[in-house]
């Protein structure tokens, strides 16, 4: 059996291990570690971003949902009536559809 030499060094077990270009080979492993939680740090962080724009999103078609239902008005008046609330509060569009939705639920269980 043939081994293939890429730039690499022999391992304690005599397997070749490539120099792997995009390792910094003067790098400790705590660097690299750190570097690497702040990268998962990042990632998480986006990812809760993502999740709260996703909910925000659904309290939104929600509350969409009810003017409709309430009102007998279309979607578009709906979303209309919506955005107008949210600028009369001077609220985010996102609590003023929570707001709704809650205000719906209480009385309607």
């Amino acid at each position: 059996m043939s081994s293939v030499h890429i730039r690499g060094r022999p391992s304690w077990t005599g397997c070749v291990i490539a120099d792997v270009p995009w390792v910094p080979s003067r790098r400790s492993i705590f660097e690299l570690v750190q570097e690497q939680t702040r990268r998962l740090e990042l990632m998480t962080d986006e990812l809760q971003g993502a999740k709260e724009a996703l909910e925000d999103r659904r309290a939104q078609e929600k509350a969409v949902l009810l003017l409709m239902e309430r009102r007998k008005v279309s979607n578009d008046e709906a979303h209309r009536e919506l955005r107008k609330l949210a600028m009369d509060r001077g609220m985010k569009l996102s609590e003023v559809a929570r707001a709704l939705v809650l205000a719906d639920f209480s009385q309607h269980g």
